[in-house]
């Protein structure tokens, strides 16, 4: 996130409740130095958990290792441009000599027009939040909406291992590349020139399955092929050098269409202009011709 280039993180905060699987609810207060509150049951992130069931178990002030805050802080510069804030949770004045907890801190901020406590599935409640600090020492907390990135599992994983170490494989990955994409636009098989489609599946490693149908002399035409790595690092570099991901979102329905997919397994929709789209069918119009005098 751009505006916290100049920041140090100084916390991480994450909760998670009201699944509908007894036993999943999980809280996590961290900061640089110490584990401030953690609350968990004992089977969290144990497979097979053969012990006795009991109460969740709480943790606080533990005093964490460097190298443990250094893992938190690589995880969450992994997702930083993905970060979206929710609200900020500015601070309380003194009361009784003592700063108002931070529960205390989310009661008495206005209710927003949107609630940043996302409510998922089954009921589920999730909360994410970072606390930076500046130059000058003051720290500023911020609530995150949840992100729907592997990376940021990751970031989850990290901060359970810390306050529950039950020796987690800890998965670091990349930034998502693009292993597929869709074209579509009217209908493709009237044989309309207008009309047409384009669609490459990574089938496995190295192989792409490409479906074209288009239009030719106002008859349907279909094309079928599995091509190489080659091949698709020329389609994706064409996809780069347009600029589609900057291209205005879409929607799953949208006529035409063009979609993104990740090897995340993630999907983006975006909306092509005239003129990314005519390049796009030219190109991949070329890519049927050589393939067909193969």
């Amino acid at each position: 996130m751009d505006e916290n280039s100049a920041l140090t993180l100084c916390k991480a905060e994450y909760s998670h409740s009201g699944g509908s699987v007894f036993g999943e609810d999980i809280t996590i207060k961290i900061t640089d130095k110490e584990i401030v509150y953690a609350s968990y049951f004992p089977w969290e992130g144990i497979k097979n958990y053969s012990g006795e069931e009991h109460d969740e178990i709480v943790v606080e002030h533990k005093p964490i290792e460097p190298a443990q805050w250094a893992e938190i802080v690589r995880a969450v510069d992994a997702i930083s441009a993905l970060l979206k804030v929710a609200e900020e949770c500015k601070p309380m004045p003194k009361a009784h000599g003592m700063f108002m907890g931070f529960g205390d801190c989310l009661n008495r901020i206005p209710a927003p027009k949107f609630n940043p406590i996302q409510v998922l599935d089954d009921g589920d409640k999730s909360d994410f939040r970072l606390t930076w600090r500046d130059e000058n020492g003051k720290e500023t907390t911020y609530r995150y909406f949840q992100i729907n990135d592997r990376r940021y599992y990751t970031l989850l994983d990290i901060l359970r291992e810390t306050v529950h170490p039950t020796g987690r494989k800890i998965v670091w990955y990349g930034e998502p590349v693009v292993n597929g994409v869709y074209v579509a636009v009217g209908e493709p098989t009237s044989g309309k020139d207008n009309d047409f489609s384009f669609k490459l599946v990574e089938k496995e490693k190295g192989i792409w399955r490409f479906y074209a149908y288009y239009g030719e002399n106002k008859q349907p035409v279909y094309h079928y092929a599995e091509i190489n790595e080659e091949i698709w690092a020329r389609i994706a570099e064409k996809l780069k050098e347009l600029g589609v991901e900057q291209w205005k979102k879409g929607k799953y329905k949208d006529n035409p269409q063009i979609t993104l997919k990740y090897d995340d397994e993630k999907s983006a929709y975006f909306k092509p202009d005239k003129k990314g789209l005519a390049e796009l069918k030219a190109f991949f119009l070329g890519i049927v011709r050589e393939l067909k005098n193969r």
